[in-house]
């Protein structure tokens, strides 16, 4: 199980690259309609603030995975390896309760304001951007799961070798 989420989590740090790299050429596009031509795009906007929403949920779990949000540096580099990992533990069962409820809460979002319409394309439903929240939870809770799981394996390894 962690192979695969490691190749997902792979696969959206290129994702979020490439979001982020439409991003930047939507604010091109503007900045060139806008001083350029003296006409600007009406949906570049709306675009880029969508491009973002969707980096940000992609990008916590990618960042709960690499472990760079849930290190407490100060606190634990003053604990001992076992208070380390009761401290992760700790960690994990709070953001799997806090994936939990994002993902409930975003669901229930999603269902009920996705039907509407985005103004600028019209045909685009916000469902394209609410289904970001439960997705970033879904995957907020498959990451912290595994990495719960993994420090409790190490925690008893650890106390099997001491005894």
């Amino acid at each position: 199980m962690r192979k695969a989420v490691d190749a997902l989590m792979r696969f959206l740090s290129r994702l979020l690259g490439v979001l982020l790299f439409i991003a930047v050429l939507t604010v091109l596009a503007q900045i060139a309609s806008r001083y350029i031509f003296r006409a600007p795009f009406g949906w570049t906007d709306q675009l880029c603030r969508f491009l973002y929403v969707w980096i940000i949920m992609l990008g916590l779990p990618v960042l709960f995975h690499t472990k760079a949000v849930t290190a407490f540096d100060s606190l634990s580099s003053k604990l001992g390896k076992r208070q380390q990992d009761i401290l992760h533990i700790l960690v994990c069962v709070l953001s799997l309760a806090f994936a939990v409820c994002f993902a409930w809460f975003g669901w229930e979002f999603m269902i009920k304001k996705g039907g509407m319409m985005i103004p600028a394309f019209k045909v685009i439903p916000y469902y394209a951007v609410y289904a970001s929240l439960p997705i970033c939870g879904a995957l907020l809770f498959v990451e912290m799961l595994l990495q719960l799981i993994e420090t409790i394996r190490s925690l008893c390894r650890r106390e099997e070798e001491e005894r």
